[in-house]
């Protein structure tokens, strides 16, 4: 009698026991930031990263302040798992380096993903009743259990392309539409699509991320909102053309056609902005809503996104878009067609619409 009886662990496997732990990590992750007067600390559950510049000693005062919070409080630590400042190291299954202010995926992952892929849109030529030869899915339903799987790797992928983040939503929508892990869930085309983009990037990924430029660059774009011809004007280049008459159900709907003119200016102007962080002009609040979630209701307009998400994907860009106000943007054109003498204008090239009009038409 008399006597008390405390848990020294936590119950293994209950979901309270991750919170428990998660709010003592946050807990010791702030409490180094007070202590050091830095913030580049951050944490995943136990592991802990910190970072500093170089020649700073700043790396150095995290952990020795982070090991004083811990000795104070009588936390165990784990020495062999320690690694000392240094400019290449492995965190969370992905390398850092910040020489070459870059991100390496293993690409085992990579490959693992790509074939993971494959069910979703791997089609097989079947007959009917009557013997005509169509083209079918191989694959019409999948288990929870795999999805699972897909969706892990690709947001373990997404830790490095953090622009692609909000583009796995479908995937993990789809998870949880069934409970158990042998129940089967139907494709739908929605993920079909998103699964083409995500293999037509993975296919010729080599698994290097180059760091995003620190801020972001608000692009002084003047587009046309004419519904039959392009100009796109650019730090004195001027990009003129006329759209393919296939793409004429896309200037229906507003939000679809300022979601192409931001295709079209990403992949004509891709090279010239790689690794940076953009903000495009627009008159919709829907079109900065539906770039920024990577999501709309429209079949057309989800068709512009996924192949803006692919272009920006090959460049390593993080598109965003920003409302700007008419009569402002309109004076801005009038502006640019009164320069257009001083300009270089060019033509857009067949090739380029072949292949936006081949991608657009055929998702």
């Amino acid at each position: 009698m008399g006597n008390f009886y405390l848990q020294r662990t936590l119950p293994q496997g209950c979901s309270i026991s991750c919170k428990y732990y998660e709010m003592f990590a946050t807990f010791l992750e702030w409490r180094t930031k007070k202590e050091s007067k830095l913030k580049s600390t951050s944490h995943y559950l136990d592991d802990h990263f910190m970072c500093g510049r170089k020649g700073s000693g700043e790396c150095s005062l995290l952990v020795q302040t982070f090991k004083n919070i811990c000795s104070r409080l009588n936390v165990p630590l784990c020495p062999e798992k320690e690694v000392l400042p240094c400019t290449f190291m492995d965190f969370l299954g992905i390398t850092i380096d910040t020489v070459n202010q870059r991100i390496l995926i293993p690409l085992d992952k990579i490959q693992n993903a790509v074939q993971k892929l494959m069910p979703f849109v791997k089609t097989v030529k079947v007959t009917d009743h009557s013997g005509k030869t169509c083209i079918s899915w191989q694959h019409k339903k999948i288990t929870r259990s795999k999805c699972e799987s897909v969706f892990g790797l690709l947001e373990f992928i997404t830790r490095a392309i953090i622009f692609a983040r909000p583009f796995i939503q479908n995937i993990r929508d789809l998870m949880y539409t069934v409970e158990k892990q042998h129940f089967k869930v139907r494709i739908t085309n929605q993920v079909r699509s998103d699964a083409q983009v995500w293999l037509d990037f993975l296919q010729h990924h080599n698994g290097v991320t180059y760091f995003l430029e620190s801020g972001w660059r608000t692009l002084n774009l003047d587009f046309c909102q004419c519904p039959d011809r392009v100009h796109i004007n650019f730090q004195g280049e001027v990009l003129m053309g006329k759209w393919p008459a296939e793409m004429n159900k896309y200037f229906d709907n507003i939000v679809s056609r300022e979601i192409m003119h931001i295709l079209l200016a990403v992949a004509l102007f891709g090279d010239s902005w790689k690794n940076h962080r953009l903000y495009f002009p627009c008159f919709n609040q829907d079109t900065a809503l539906a770039v920024c979630q990577l999501k709309h209701k429209d079949f057309l307009v989800m068709n512009a996104i996924r192949q803006l998400v692919l272009q920006a994907l090959k460049h390593n860009i993080f598109v965003r878009a920003r409302v700007v106000k008419p009569a402002m943007h309109f004076t801005c054109f009038l502006q640019t067609e009164a320069s257009n003498k001083n300009c270089k204008v060019t033509l857009i090239h067949q090739d380029l619409w072949d292949k936006l009009v081949g991608r657009l038409c055929c998702s």
